[in-house]
């Protein structure tokens, strides 16, 4: 069943895809006739959140949307209001997929001005009922949060990705006169994103609200490539070579951590660490015993928390001197292109901050550190490697491999592979004519994204400061669902920060190193971008014959109507397992 099926089943009376490509009405899918206000402008960040959407909306200090509900089930004017104080006894609930971005301020995510609604506060997810309120701290704000506030006259809710994460019960009477919600504006610099807002007139109940987060992990990235006889790399740890492992908790608990820290204290229910309320910092230190004679060439630190927790390592001693640790990337000087020390101890430093530890708590969940002797992934298919190599000129040549593999349409920044001021190179054991890949650019500095060279033939796509196209041995070029063939300036397809849809299909094939985020020829590294982040390369010995066909799969949007003269049948979002031809016959 598709997304906006799911829900409209459970009778909203107000469901906006905010699917529009211009115009000023956002459209109430509902049936109840709750049409919103864009105000500003449209502002389209590629890829939607939810299934079956066109894109999902950006939302700042000038561009925010207002919604206005004046009709009730039956599309009638002036009946069956909410959160006003005539309507005090009406249950409700709000629902919107978010991605916070950049928004630290209190926002409106789906807000009335009055304080009633929910909000992003520094890190913190918030349900207000005007004097009454509720603040969960978002374990892992760098990606889409799925957010449903409840009403229901006696007490309030807040589910955050499917689960139940406050409740407390109140006694209020709203002095709202009327209810007018927005989402934004945000402060100035500052955004998010969101899709498929929804309003119920009841309190929605949790089989329906994880229903409805179910419904967009569904995504299957394998369905996409498989059935074409795709070479996928996709990254997680199963296809990696990990010399040694260190997972926290579960090797040492976190009791023992803070077991007589002032500051910080262990959660039993959580299974973590968080800071002390009326304290504004607090910090541990754990030692780490390596086996430095394993060789180990680079390493990865990976944790899960919320905001105001930070990670520092040092080798010299547990007071310093300390460096910051990355999220998702090697631990500073335990990295390809540097010389690791010989001292078998490391320190890291767990530091946690908030300006009021009452409201923004500051908790660290689990922590993961890898150290490899190899820095290589395996396809989910085929004998091919994603590797990198040291150029022979420059000494930085990393890449972070993700351990964990996460539906493209949620965002989650640590999922991939991301350069490190380098370039990585797929050793492809087969002649290929499609190269596919999800491709999330932190810029549009100069350089390659692709280059490869198969005999005499040189096979790139680079574009220069600015975005201006230069391409060889490249028939056709799709972005997200475009045709690029004949673009000249990349800067005109591509959404920064967000991930994008890329189809490159050669003129003649090509097999061996082929080279992302750079250009590496006779071991010389040269023009590589920025930092970016790649997900689910595909490369296929076949031509593909249809480029919208995969780019639909990764959106999830609707099946084609099948229809004759006797008959019509449609459906939305199947699973696709794989392509195998129906048919239908008339008897």
């Amino acid at each position: 069943m598709s997304y906006y099926l799911d829900v409209i089943k459970d009778f909203p009376i107000g469901l906006w895809k905010l699917d529009e490509p211009s115009g000023s009405v956002a459209y109430d899918i509902s049936g109840c006739g709750n049409h919103a206000l864009y105000v500003g402008q449209i502002v389209k960040m590629g890829m939607p959140i939810v299934s079956g959407g066109a894109h999902v909306n950006k939302i700042d200090s000038s561009n925010y949307i207002q919604f206005t509900m004046s009709k009730d089930f039956s599309g009638a004017n002036g009946t069956g209001g909410f959160g006003t104080f005539d309507t005090y006894d009406n249950d409700f609930s709000l629902e919107a997929w978010i991605h916070p971005k950049t928004i630290t301020s209190i926002t409106p995510i789906l807000a009335d001005s009055n304080g009633i609604g929910l909000y992003w506060d520094n890190g913190n997810i918030v349900f207000k009922l005007e004097s009454e309120r509720i603040d969960y701290s978002v374990p892992n704000p760098n990606r889409v949060i799925h957010v449903v506030g409840i009403y229901s006259v006696d007490s309030m809710s807040l589910y955050v990705n499917g689960s139940l994460v406050a409740t407390q019960s109140i006694s209020i009477k709203f002095s709202n006169t009327s209810m007018s919600l927005s989402s934004g504006p945000a402060l100035s610099g500052e955004y998010f994103l969101i899709d498929s807002p929804a309003i119920y007139r009841y309190s929605l109940s949790q089989t329906s609200i994880l229903s409805h987060y179910n419904n967009v992990l569904l995504s299957n990235d394998e369905q996409v490539s498989v059935p074409d006889l795709g070479e996928l790399f996709k990254a997680g740890e199963r296809y990696q070579e990990i010399e040694t492992k260190y997972v926290y908790p579960s090797q040492s608990p976190w009791d023992t951590f803070v077991y007589d820290n002032d500051a910080l204290s262990y959660n039993k229910k959580n299974n973590s660490i968080y800071l002390n309320s009326g304290f504004t910092s607090g910090e541990f230190v754990e030692d780490m015993v390596l086996n430095i004679t394993k060789n180990y060439v680079s390493s990865k630190i990976d944790w899960v928390a919320s905001s105001g927790v930070s990670v520092y390592v040092s080798e010299t001693s547990e007071s310093g001197p300390w460096l910051p640790c990355v999220n998702g990337s090697s631990i500073p000087g335990f990295t390809q292109g540097s010389s690791f020390s010989s001292n078998k101890i490391l320190y890291f430093k767990f530091v946690f901050t908030s300006t009021n530890s009452d409201v923004y708590l500051p908790e660290l969940y689990s922590l993961k550190i890898y150290f490899y002797s190899t820095k290589k992934m395996l396809g989910h298919s085929g004998g091919s490697t994603l590797s990198i190599s040291q150029p022979t000129v420059g000494s930085v040549w990393d890449i972070d491999i993700a351990n964990d593999s996460h539906p493209i349409r949620l965002r989650e920044g640590k999922n991939g592979v991301r350069p490190k001021t380098s370039a990585f190179y797929i050793d492809a054991i087969s002649q290929n004519r499609n190269i596919e890949m999800i491709f999330t650019p932190k810029s549009l500095s100069s350089g390659y994204l692709l280059f490869n060279k198969t005999g005499s033939v040189e096979t790139a796509l680079s574009w220069a400061a600015g975005g201006a196209i230069t391409k060889s041995n490249i028939s056709n070029l799709y972005i997200n669902g475009q045709d690029a063939s004949s673009a000249t300036n990349i800067s005109s397809y591509l959404y920064i920060g967000e991930p994008n849809y890329i189809l490159i299909k050669t003129t003649a094939a090509i097999t061996g190193q082929i080279w992302f985020n750079g250009k590496q020829l006779l071991g010389v590294r040269s023009s590589v971008l920025d930092d970016n982040l790649y997900q689910n390369i595909a490369l296929y010995s076949n031509p593909l014959i249809s480029h919208q066909e995969h780019y639909d799969l990764y959106i999830g949007k609707s099946a084609s109507v099948a229809q004759g003269s006797s008959m019509e049948m449609t459906e939305e979002s199947v699973a696709t397992y794989s392509r195998d031809r129906i048919v239908f016959q008339v008897i």
